[in-house]
């Protein structure tokens, strides 16, 4: 179970598409996405924009000069040939507890073959529901009732979970812009993230670098993929660049060894 968290407005979700993409694609897996936000349509634009490098409020609006139109449309095709047999995307609601989810991933490894690994994406950790039967006191226990659930699911489908998870927005208002890091007690509600999930990647911006980036076509965010916890390999600094409009990261540079404790923030 890998948990991918950052800030508000850092592209956690876009992110995330773009690597339920990835793996729909080259690996041919079922992947399944479960959104418990943002709509279906909302998800295949960030996809179409990222192919195609048309502004995603464009495709939204349906408008746009026939140049500009055409490379949507062919990257509706490369979408339908790609990832689109692949990867499902479901409007999560109130009945999507993860005894649910469990159910659907099973019918799709069955439908591969049984033989082949599934990829499950929860967008996001803090609003996954629990069962009616499943009493909880407040929402920290049902973060922690999901978190296990899913490592015992992840287990059973000896397949990934990538589960979006919000940050504490106290701990980031606290050390954005102080030169201070995030930690794993950064993690909304975090008991159960920090000694459950097997890996935790925290979207962290460099804010000094953005604002050298300003003048590009596209606007870019330059952002740091923090790897505060790799239960079997090590913990690096990826470094990425986010282009909202185009809903897209590219990675630059090499990845570095994570140079502080993820306890305290510090180096």
């Amino acid at each position: 179970v890998f948990i991918l968290a950052g800030p508000p407005s850092l592209g956690k979700t876009t992110l995330a598409v773009q690597v339920a993409d990835h793996v729909a694609a080259e690996e041919r897996v079922p992947v399944l996405f479960y959104s418990f936000e943002q709509s279906a349509d909302d998800l295949r634009i960030k996809s179409l924009a990222r192919r195609a490098s048309v502004n995603s409020r464009t495709i939204m609006k349906g408008r746009s000069c026939n140049d500009d139109w055409k490379k949507v449309e062919e990257a509706a095709r490369e979408y339908l040939e790609g990832p689109g047999p692949y990867l499902t995307i479901v409007e999560a609601g109130a009945t999507d507890t993860v005894p649910m989810i469990r159910t659907a991933a099973l019918m799709a490894k069955h439908r591969a073959g049984g033989d082949k690994p599934v990829l499950l994406v929860l967008d996001y950790l803090q609003i996954i529901p629990t069962p009616p039967d499943v009493r909880l006191d407040g929402i920290k226990a049902a973060v922690d009732w999901n978190l296990s659930e899913l490592r015992r699911l992840s287990r059973e489908l000896k397949s990934p979970v990538l589960v979006i998870s919000s940050m504490n927005r106290a701990a980031y208002k606290s050390t954005a812009g102080t030169g201070t890091r995030p930690t794993l007690a950064a993690m909304k509600e975090s008991g159960g993230i920090e000694y459950t999930a097997d890996g935790v990647i925290c979207l962290w911006p460099d804010e000094a670098e953005t604002d050298r980036l300003t003048k590009n076509k596209w606007k870019t965010v330059r952002v740091e993929a923090l790897i505060l916890k790799n239960r079997n390999g090590a913990t690096k600094t990826i470094f990425l660049d986010f282009m909202p409009e185009l809903a897209s990261f590219f990675g630059y540079g090499k990845p570095t060894d994570l140079k502080y404790n993820t306890a305290l923030g510090t180096e």
